[in-house]
């Protein structure tokens, strides 16, 4: 697969990816936008936009936009998080001129009519209200207010009831006309040729050009939290910031080691913690580490599940594996191991690509996009020594530690820092 990056007239970046054996297609628009740019009173509004685009555009009703896609034989997707909204869809090669006409039209021109929003709105309402009792939305709504001090109602992007009531067409079309520029987005295609780029130009170089300035990089707290969970089970994080500042010069090499990093601790079933905490233990079904990026800040999460009566035992040994891995690093075993998850991921990736253009649009935003060739030539360099700097550099600092359950006791932060073996105190809150 051959990738490349182009930028149109009007400063749009387009992510080109060319698969010639490929049957299908698939197209992602990134949007620099998400419940992170909503202000406190209109909590919602970025997600109600998504929503909005769809009830008509210029050359496209609202009935065309929700049944064209289908006699397509697809249909085109939305969604909406803190940091972006993100619109895509995947088609029969034959059909990605007409779906890409279809896509740039409701970006490009929405009309944002007045006598449909408030039935839309209640839509959303009954979208909210399915995912109210959501531990994985407190969780990120705690982690990120931790973290960057993020309150934590942008985590429930879809607002509240009085939040919403206060959403207009006005207030809606002036959110689009400040972030639906070229410069606050990434177009990433993934076709068979490229005989579609006179399409891409001529669709989305109507896209209207604006300066929006990118989002500061926010300190990172490392402070602890603890609320009661919805289920029986305790959840506990272990954030530590990764300070990265990514550039093909040197941070590509970075990049892929705390990738590799975060996998061989607790990225797969192989993992160390999956080995010790689970098959040794007994102590949690699964745990889960990875690199988390976002527009304020990078983090590296360890999270894992288990029985109120274990989590002592679970954080005890957390720690004395974190700081095992800081002073001693991973073994060429692990390093294999993780390498060769890596790869069958990224190759799977070509196979399957629907999430990868969605993931590549993201990454440009943050700064930090590869082609999947620059992934695997950089990460068949990494070794033991250059894991050993990444754990070294991230998991040196006072972390968050978070706690979701209904327990009556845990340990507390001052303990969790003597485990770690880290003197440094986090700001008090």
């Amino acid at each position: 697969m051959k990738t490349d990056v182009h930028y149109l007239a009007n400063g749009l970046p387009v992510i080109y990816m060319v698969n010639p054996s490929t049957p299908m297609a698939y197209a992602c628009l990134c949007i620099n936008a998400g419940a992170k740019d909503d202000k406190p009173l209109l909590f919602g509004l970025a997600h109600a936009v998504e929503h909005f685009l769809f009830l008509g555009s210029k050359h496209y009703s609202k009935q065309e936009l929700n049944t064209l896609p289908a006699q397509l034989g697809t249909e085109l997707d939305a969604s909406t998080d803190i940091d972006f909204t993100s619109f895509g869809f995947q088609v029969l090669q034959g059909h990605f001129a007409e779906m890409l006409k279809l896509l740039a039209d409701l970006i490009i021109y929405p009309q944002f009519p007045e006598d449909k929003i408030p039935d839309e709105l209640e839509i959303i309402k009954t979208e909210m209200s399915s995912r109210e009792d959501d531990d994985d939305d407190r969780r990120r709504g705690y982690n990120l207010n931790s973290c960057f001090g993020i309150p934590k109602r942008k985590a429930y992007i879809w607002g509240t009831k009085k939040t919403l009531s206060r959403i207009s067409a006005e207030k809606a079309r002036d959110f689009w006309e400040q972030y639906y520029v070229a410069e606050n987005c990434v177009l990433c295609v993934y076709v068979n040729s490229y005989d579609y780029w006179k399409q891409i130009e001529s669709c989305f170089g109507q896209m209207r050009q604006g300066v929006h300035s990118s989002q500061p990089i926010t300190p990172f707290l490392g402070r602890s939290y603890k609320t009661r969970g919805y289920a029986s089970e305790v959840e506990i994080s272990l954030i530590f910031e990764d300070q990265l500042q990514f550039s093909m010069t040197n941070g590509g090499l970075h990049l892929m080691a705390d990738e590799l990093l975060a996998n061989a601790i607790g990225g797969n079933f192989s993992s160390r913690l999956y080995q010790i905490l689970r098959h040794e233990r007994s102590l949690v079904y699964g745990i889960n580490t990875e690199l988390n990026c976002y527009t304020y800040g990078n983090i590296f999460h360890i999270l894992t599940h288990c029985l109120p009566q274990n989590t002592e035992d679970v954080i005890t040994c957390l720690c004395e594996e974190i700081r095992k891995v800081k002073q001693f690093g991973i073994s060429e075993e692990e390093l294999t191991y993780a390498k060769n998850t890596l790869i069958t991921r990224l190759c799977s990736a070509v196979m399957d690509p629907e999430d990868f253009v969605f993931d590549a649009a993201e990454d440009m935003l943050l700064g930090r996009f590869m082609s999947i060739k620059q992934q695997l030539n950089i990460l068949e360099t990494v070794t033991t020594s250059d894991i050993l700097e990444s754990a070294q550099r991230i998991l040196s600092n006072a972390p968050t530690y978070g706690i979701i359950g209904n327990i009556s006791d845990n340990p507390p932060y001052s303990s969790i820092l003597a485990m770690l073996d880290i003197k440094k105190e986090p700001p008090s809150q």
